[in-house]
């Protein structure tokens, strides 16, 4: 992930986490991330620093998330794809898979796309036969408004089970994050964490309760974010 679009996916959770909790945030980014948190949050009445945290269900903190590490590789994938279909036809559709898309697949996958005689609002499904199995691509077809409509779906990382979250984890966490907030000191006193995850993905399938306490080690506010729903503070 680039170092944009990392920036523009902090600057979206914070936003949407401000909107459902009322906070009057006015929000800066901060590329000078040597010397500053992530962002900067201007309450009109104070200024604090604010550092930005995915949570995964499956995270090891040397390697990282493999669920996390999968689900880019497909949005990767599906994001070429669209830009191959669409470099061979104007038809815009919206594109829903089940399986996976690979280089040993994907030159049968975009001609069943190149293929499809999908009309405007309707919807075909296709199914091939791979090395990994089944395949299944649903096709909708759109209409001219939403030209090169690319925001396609790989289902197999939407169908996970929710797992509960896990407050010795979300601990280290905040801990080990907490080992930044010294060199940040003599810029911006105040720095808070929020912490976000994202259901949506099986990586981020993640269910809160409110905790009677956390530790905070050494952050002023503890925010938690369980996209689009419910946000804590500590």
């Amino acid at each position: 992930m680039t170092r944009k679009s990392q920036k523009d996916l902090e600057l979206f959770y914070a936003e949407q986490f401000a909107n459902i909790m009322n906070y009057k945030w006015n929000i800066i980014a901060q590329e000078d991330e040597q010397n500053y948190p992530d962002l900067l949050i201007d309450t009109h009445n104070s200024m604090f620093g604010l550092e930005v945290r995915e949570l995964f269900v499956d995270e090891g903190f040397e390697n990282g998330s493999k669920l996390k590490n999968k689900e880019q590789t497909n949005i990767n994938v599906l994001q070429e794809l669209a830009s191959k279909y669409y470099e061979n036809s104007k038809k815009p559709i919206y594109v829903k898979i089940f399986g996976k898309v690979d280089s040993n697949n994907f030159d049968k996958v975009l001609m069943v796309l190149l293929n499809s005689k999908v009309n405007q609002h309707q919807v075909v499904s296709e199914k091939l036969i791979t090395n990994f199995g089944l395949l299944t691509v649903n096709i909708t077809g759109l209409t001219e408004e939403f030209s090169n409509y690319s925001y396609w779906q790989n289902i197999s990382d939407n169908i996970g089970i929710i797992k509960s979250s896990n407050l010795d984890y979300v601990e280290e966490v905040i801990k080990l994050k907490s080992k930044k907030i010294p060199k940040y000191s003599h810029y911006i006193k105040n720095v808070s964490l929020l912490l976000f995850c994202t259901p949506l993905f099986n990586s981020g399938k993640l269910h809160f309760e409110k905790w009677d306490s956390i530790q905070k080690f050494g952050f002023i506010n503890i925010y938690i974010y369980k996209h689009p729903q419910n946000g804590y503070q500590y």
